[in-house]
């Protein structure tokens, strides 16, 4: 078997100059600066979160996909006549409205097509839920 000895360890300790006065020498007003008021940081604007060549405002395109599905969503399937024709139709042409106003971009068309799609996901389930 073997055993293993070790030095016993002293606890590090701080120079007693510095434990006397740790920022001794140190002007601290300057050193610390004010907390901007809240009015000052709502009024500041974001930068754009743009792709690498800052052709695509991604920030904007969330918020405009975010905006879409929170309108759409859940879907309706109680139009008057029975059919949910009007609902589907007023998605697509707001949906084709994104799409025009980023230039049918890819990432926004990808997007907006995974939205719609989880909007007929959640349509064809409350119609299967309604049906039982």
């Amino acid at each position: 078997m073997i055993e293993i000895k070790r030095k016993s360890q002293q606890p590090a300790q701080m120079p007693a100059e510095c434990a006397e006065m740790p920022l001794n020498g140190l002007d601290v007003t300057q050193a610390v600066k004010p907390v901007q008021a809240a009015e000052n940081g709502r009024k500041r604007q974001q930068m754009p979160f743009t792709g690498i060549d800052a052709s695509r405002d991604y920030r904007s395109m969330y918020a405009d996909v975010f905006k879409y599905h929170e309108r759409f969503n859940p879907p309706d399937n109680t139009d008057t006549d029975g059919l949910p024709g009007r609902y589907w139709w007023t998605a697509a042409a707001e949906l084709t409205q994104l799409a025009d106003k980023y230039h049918n971009d890819a990432f926004m068309t990808a997007l907006l097509t995974a939205v719609y799609a989880e909007l007929e996901r959640e349509y064809n389930r409350r119609r299967d839920n309604a049906a039982n």
